[in-house]
């Protein structure tokens, strides 16, 4: 009906109108644990690179995010749809520019298990950019990052948090925020998480907010906190 075709096409300029104009959200989260040491983190997720995209959108991210000057970049997967080969060179060039003083790290998402995540690790490491599969990393011995799997692959959360991280703040990267209760339950500081793409397409916010705990926006549980995104692209 004309209704159903004024609906859809509304609700399809609503994601592209999303998708295309990424904002930058500013938190500022404050614990003891850090010893008044200030960390920028930059983080985003879910790019979704199509083989339609265009590399003027990748790299006009790439440039807004090095443009916070962060100390690490962290990104929290779901990077490519489809076949990996086409999309190897625009990957590499573009998130290969991703600046940080202290690194750059990721994780994986659902898609990189549909699309080949042993190939996809191949263009991360070409790009600079170090993966966290369910495993932790020290930074400047002031910080603990961690990494989960996807539950599309092998997610052991046990495994990628650190046993002991003694006084330091543990930050964990998890594509879905579903895994934060289990992981404040360790005691961690931050999670970042993406996956839901809440708040793209407003007539399925409720949807999602129906299914996850966590959809979007910053959250707090006890000690912990949980930051999750909508994401940067679509899909």
């Amino acid at each position: 009906t004309a209704i159903a075709v004024a609906v859809t096409l509304i609700l399809s300029l609503a994601a592209f109108i999303n998708a295309k104009h990424t904002a930058v959200r500013n938190i500022n989260l404050v614990s003891s644990q850090f010893k008044g040491e200030v960390f920028r983190i930059a983080a985003f997720s879910d790019i979704h690179l199509e083989d339609n995209k265009s590399p003027v959108w990748l790299e006009k991210l790439v440039a807004k995010v090095n443009s916070l000057e962060p100390d690490i970049i962290v990104l929290a997967g779901d990077f490519c749809d489809g076949a990996l080969e086409a999309k190897k060179k625009l990957f590499i060039e573009a998130l290969g520019k991703l600046s940080a003083s202290d690194g750059v790290f990721a994780v994986t998402g659902n898609h990189e298990f549909y699309s080949g995540v042993k190939q996809f690790e191949g263009f991360a490491e070409k790009a600079g950019i170090r993966m966290l599969r369910n495993e932790s990393v020290s930074i400047k011995g002031k910080m603990i990052l961690a990494g989960v799997d996807d539950d599309a692959g092998d997610a052991e959360l046990t495994k990628a948090l650190p046993e002991n991280p003694g006084s330091l703040p543990v930050i964990l990267l998890s594509h879905s925020p579903e895994i934060f209760d289990k992981a404040s339950e360790r005691g961690i500081f931050l999670q970042f998480s993406g996956h839901t793409h809440a708040g793209q397409i407003p007539v399925f916010n409720l949807p999602v907010k129906l299914y996850y705990k966590h959809p979007y926006g910053l959250y707090r549980q006890g000690d912990s906190y949980i930051y999750t995104t909508s994401g940067a692209g679509t899909w």
